[in-house]
C-alpha cells in the first residue's frame, strides 16, 4: 500500500468527524477511546469491555519500564503514536515520568492536550512523523509505543529514529498486534484484509520486529506474548456481532448505530474481517535497550578531547586524571553500563614532539566488552581492553616502548 494515501487513511480513521471514524466512535459507547487507543490488558477474572483495560495495558508497559530503570520520578520519557494522550497522562501520573507524546494526527494531539488539561498533568504533546523524530540525540532515557506501529509501513525508519533520540543504554517498551510466523496462503490472506480493511500496512511478526529492533543498534531484554489478556478474548465479541446481524435483532441494532451516527456497514466489513484474522494474530510487549553500538558517538567525542591534551610525560597522572573524571561525570549521567567498567582508551600525546600513547580508563574495575565493541572497526584502534588503573603505555618515535 502507497505510503501517502495511507497516511492520510490513518489520519482520517482518527479524526472526528472522519469518514472512516465510525469504528472508533463506536468503541466510545464501552472503551475510553477518547484518551485511550490500546488494545488493553485483562486478567481472566477483569471484564475487558466495561473498566479499564486501555489503562490497564499502560500499566503493564509502565511496570516493565520501571523494572529496568533505577527510577521513573521526572525521567525523560518519549510515548511515540500517543493517541489521544491517555498513556502519556497516565505515564506521567502514576510513574512520575516527564512525558513527550508524538503522533502522526493533529486531531489526537488536540485531545490529548484536552485531556492533559483535565487531569492537571504536564506531558508535552507534538505533531509528528516518528520517522524523523523532531528531538536531538540522547533526548530521552526511555521510549513506550503502545500499539501504535502496527499502523506504520516503515517500522526500521522508527526504530532507528527511536536509537537515535534515546540515551546510551536507554529503555524502550512496545506493545504492539503481529501475525503469526507460520500461517497457510488462506489465513495470510484473511490477515492481509484485515489490515488493508483497518487501514493498516501489512502486519509484522515477532521475528521481524526483533531483527528490526536489532537492526537499529538494540539489544532485545525481553519479548512476552500477552495475547490471552486482549486479542485472545475478542473473537466472542465479534461472534456475537456477526450472529446478531443473521436474527431478528439485525434491524434494532442497525437502527442503534445510525441512532449514534454511525454507518452500520462499514462497521460490519470491519468487525467481520478482525473476525476472521483475530485466530492469527498475536499481542506482543518487547522491551529492548540501547546498545553500544549506537553511541560511538559519545566515544569519539571522548578521544577528540584526549587529543586535545598535549603534556610531557612527567605530567601523564595529571592526564590520566583529568580525562578519567571528565569521561566518568560524562557518562554517570547516562547510568554506566557494566561493560564500560575498566575500558582503557589510547590516548596521544606530544612530549618535546615525540609521539607517544597513553591510555586511561573508565571506572576502577574491568567488565567483557560486548562483541559489537570489539569488532567496531573506527574503535578497535584506539580502544585497548584490559587496562590495570594507573598503568600508562608511551611509544616513542623510534617504536621502543618506555615505563
Amino acid at each position: 500500500m502507497d505510503q501517502s494515501p495511507l497516511r492520510e487513511r490513518i489520519t482520517d480513521q482518527f479524526s472526528y468527524p472522519g469518514e472512516r471514524a465510525d469504528i472508533w466512535r463506536a468503541f466510545d459507547l464501552l472503551l475510553e477511546t477518547d484518551a485511550f487507543l490500546n488494545l488493553g490488558y485483562s486478567e481472566w477474572y477483569q471484564p475487558h469491555v466495561v473498566g479499564s483495560s486501555q489503562r490497564r495495558l499502560v500499566t503493564e508497559v509502565g511496570a516493565r519500564l520501571a523494572s529496568y530503570l533505577p527510577a521513573t520520578d521526572g525521567v525523560r520519557l518519549l510515548d511515540v503514536g500517543c493517541g489521544r494522550g491517555g498513556p502519556a497522562i497516565h505515564l506521567a501520573d502514576q510513574f512520575g515520568f516527564r512525558v513527550t507524546g508524538l503522533d502522526l494526527v493533529p486531531y489526537n494531539i488536540t485531545r490529548a492536550t484536552e485531556n492533559a488539561r483535565r487531569k492537571h498533568v504536564k506531558p508535552e504533546f507534538v505533531v509528528g512523523d516518528s520517522t524523523q523524530l523532531p528531538f536531538t540525540t540522547d533526548s530521552f532515557t526511555a521510549c513506550t509505543a503502545i500499539d501504535a506501529l502496527v499502523y506504520l509501513p516503515d517500522r526500521n525508519s522508527v526504530f532507528a529514529a527511536v536509537a537515535d533520540v534515546l540515551e546510551l543504554a536507554g529503555v524502550f517498551v512496545l506493545s504492539d498486534l503481529m501475525m503469526q510466523s507460520d500461517m497457510s496462503e488462506t489465513e495470510r490472506a484473511f490477515v492481509d484484509s484485515f489490515a488493508a480493511t483497518w487501514d493498516m500496512p501489512s502486519v509484522g511478526t515477532v521475528e521481524q520486529y526483533n531483527a528490526a529492533l536489532d537492526d537499529a543498534g538494540f539489544e532485545l531484554e525481553a519479548v512476552e506474548d500477552i495475547t490471552r489478556h486482549s486479542v485472545g478474548q475478542f473473537r466472542k465479541w465479534t461472534t456475537l456481532y456477526l450472529q446478531l446481524l443473521r436474527t431478528p435483532v439485525r434491524s434494532l441494532l442497525v437502527r442503534l448505530l445510525r441512532a449514534y451516527d454511525l454507518d452500520p456497514s462499514a462497521i460490519t466489513e470491519q468487525v467481520r474481517a478482525a473476525h476472521h484474522a483475530l485466530p492469527f494474530l498475536q499481542h506482543v510487549i518487547i522491551v529492548a535497550k540501547t546498545r553500544f553500538r549506537r553511541h560511538l558517538h559519545k566515544l569519539r567525542e571522548y578521544r577528540g578531547l584526549a587529543s586535545a591534551f598535549e603534556r610531557s610525560t612527567d605530567d601523564w597522572n595529571d592526564l590520566r586524571d583529568g580525562l578519567q573524571s571528565r569521561v566518568i561525570d560524562e557518562f554517570e549521567s547516562l547510568v554506566v553500563p557494566e561493560y564500560l567498567v575498566g575500558v582503557a582508551i589510547q590516548v596521544t600525546t606530544a612530549s618535546d614532539s615525540v609521539p607517544c600513547r597513553r591510555e586511561y580508563v573508565v571506572g576502577d574495575t574491568h567488565g567483557a566488552l560486548p562483541a559489537d565493541v570489539l569488532e567496531e572497526p573506527e574503535l578497535a584502534t584506539w580502544l585497548q581492553y584490559p587496562c590495570n588503573l594507573g598503568e600508562r603505555s608511551i611509544e616513542t618515535g623510534d617504536g621502543a616502548e618506555h615505563e
